[in-house]
């Protein structure tokens, strides 16, 4: 079974992120296996704790996982900002990893799930870029996992 670990800076994100990633991959007739770590606390904490995953990842005896997803705010740096950050962070543990970049800004926390289910993912994308860069993103690595043997 694919594997891929989400790492969010906050229960919405898991919330959210979790049900658009199980959508994307239905589309795509996968079930990949999801993992979520999330850290609370602001990007500091986030960063100094996706560091000791990656260092725990690194220690795993088993195949570590073929996707990570990262998924921060936007109010303390801006979209490039943090997407170098955590690129360079995972390039240092894991050379193979890529890193695509989204920035989530939505409030709601106690609809997440019912957004992420009912929501015009092509609308949605075409409305907000990082969220289609995300979503594109996603695909494509669920469309490398089709086409590749596990």
């Amino acid at each position: 079974m694919r594997e891929l670990l989400l790492f969010c800076e906050d229960s919405f994100h898991e919330n959210f992120v979790v049900p658009i990633i199980r959508r994307i991959a239905e589309d795509q007739a996968l079930s990949p296996a999801i993992k979520v770590a999330s850290s609370v606390g602001g990007l500091p904490k986030l960063v100094g704790e996706f560091k000791d995953l990656l260092r725990e990842v690194a220690r795993m005896k088993s195949s570590p996982p073929e996707c990570i997803v990262v998924v921060a705010d936007a109010n303390c740096l801006g979209h490039n900002e943090r997407k170098n950050l955590f690129v360079d962070m995972i390039r240092n543990h894991h050379p193979g990893f890529e890193q695509i970049g989204y920035a989530a800004q939505l409030g709601g926390q106690e609809w997440a799930e019912d957004v992420a289910g009912a929501m015009d993912l092509t609308r949605a994308e075409i409305a907000e870029a990082s969220f289609g860069l995300f979503t594109k993103a996603i695909r494509g690595r669920f469309a490398a996992w089709k086409t590749s043997a596990h």
